[in-house]
């Protein structure tokens, strides 16, 4: 007698990454300097829906670094991740998709590849770094902090160079506040921090070419997040053809550090595609209309200019809250 897999309780852990709960499947992606661990309370908080698949990237959690780290793109990441997918999956298995910065990217390139698989895109605060402008203050400031870890790893200096990254993300002294055993740990995953970093800086998709992801997408961002993560939503928003834009409490590492905000958004967002409920047509207690004002105090100049310009591609709404 054959086995209904979606219906069935799963909880079950491989090297590299979690299987947990039932019902639809849902596959998270971690930031840099995380594991999957950082999805534990998302995981506790939908498994009861949805058969989640947690995934350690290369160098981080139970993962080792790459075998060829001189070729390393997101490509690299992307194959991994569908190998899994095809182990716990079935062939041509829809599944929901999460990711956070790192992840985010990674994420964004995955949907890209299947995009008639993804059931539904959560996205924060993707470091997609290849959709800056190379002449852009925000790209000048991400090239900065990719330089500074590189000559830590030249030199040595991989503890200075690693609170660069870490401040770079949370803020003056953010590295210094942290215990040296955490510190040491975030200057151990330098060298794979450096892949990411080149992997976010050079990949070649555009954001015209996301435009394939049909499915409908929630992109977050922490309200004291950065311009460059802004400006990368911004790029994002004009090619995305459904895509809900909102705003969490805390900044880039929201996910971790106020997941409860993060987390409420996901669930609500997947309870509401999960029971076939457009989101275009959500209560608008929930979700109103873009207009430049909105966009301007939500997400800044760049995506009001979008909405006076009256892009035709572009049908994002904003997340209340």
């Amino acid at each position: 007698m054959m086995m209904n897999m979606r219906n069935t309780p799963a909880h079950h852990a491989h090297s590299g990454y979690l299987v947990e709960g039932r019902g639809s499947p849902l596959v998270l992606l971690h930031s840099s300097m995380s594991s999957k661990a950082q999805w534990d309370s998302l995981i506790e908080l939908l498994a009861e829906r949805h058969r989640i698949i947690a995934i350690d990237l290369y160098g981080y959690g139970d993962v080792p670094m790459p075998l060829n780290a001189g070729a390393h793109t997101l490509m690299t990441e992307v194959t991994r991740v569908r190998a899994i997918l095809q182990r716990e999956l079935g062939p041509g298995e829809p599944f929901h998709l999460a990711g956070h910065s790192f992840g985010g990217a990674l994420a964004l390139r995955l949907a890209h590849l299947e995009p008639s698989r993804v059931r539904s895109l959560a996205l924060f605060e993707p470091s997609a770094f290849h959709l800056l402008p190379e002449d852009s203050d925000a790209m000048a400031a991400v090239r900065t902090v990719a330089q500074q870890v590189k000559e830590g790893l030249g030199d040595g200096s991989t503890l200075a160079a690693a609170g660069s990254f870490v401040d770079f993300w949370n803020g003056p002294g953010a590295f210094a506040a942290y215990p040296a055993a955490r510190q040491a740990q975030f200057a151990a995953q330098l060298r794979k921090v450096d892949l990411d970093l080149d992997a976010l800086i050079n990949d070649a998709c555009t954001a015209r070419d996301y435009a394939n992801i049909a499915c409908p997408i929630l992109l977050l961002l922490g309200r004291s997040s950065l311009a460059c993560t802004r400006d990368i939503a911004a790029h994002l928003v004009g090619h995305l053809p459904d895509c809900l834009i909102g705003e969490t409490s805390g900044g880039h590492m929201a996910p971790v550090t106020h997941r409860t905000s993060v987390n409420l958004k996901i669930a609500g967002f997947l309870n509401l595609i999960d029971n076939n409920v457009s989101y275009m047509r959500v209560h608008t207690a929930q979700v109103h209309e873009v207009h430049p004002r909105s966009v301007a105090r939500h997400m800044g100049a760049e995506l009001a200019r979008r909405a006076r310009e009256g892009n035709a591609n572009w049908r994002a709404r904003i997340l209340a809250g």
